[in-house]
């Protein structure tokens, strides 16, 4: 089970993020949000709990509930640097069937 894919570069940035907020925790909850386009996942500062999965990378704990992780087969991590800001992407390892167009019935 490989509850998270990520570079030693997004480790960096990470860290670098970490610092920057001046915050000496190294837990990342993955958070799943839904939205019209399916799922949006973003991470935040959380101690795990009795239900979740954690796994770290070079010294950082990434934590997600078990059930995300049931639904969505572990996350991708990656990150971009531009005009001064770094971006996380997350990425699902298995798709959202429901995302996009025909997940609800709010258009009809």
């Amino acid at each position: 089970m490989e509850l998270v894919k990520i570079t030693a570069d997004t480790i960096e940035d990470i860290k670098e993020s970490l610092k920057a907020m001046e915050t000496d925790k190294t837990n990342l909850r993955i958070r799943g949000s839904a939205g019209w386009g399916g799922m949006s996942f973003n991470l935040v500062l959380d101690e795990p709990a009795e239900r979740d999965l954690v796994e770290e990378h070079g010294g950082i704990k990434f934590v997600v509930q078990k059930s995300l992780y049931d639904m969505y087969q572990g996350f991708a991590i990656n990150s971009v640097k531009r005009n001064g800001f770094t971006y996380y992407s997350i990425m699902p390892g298995k798709p959202d069937s429901n995302a996009g167009c025909g997940g609800c019935t709010t258009c009809g």
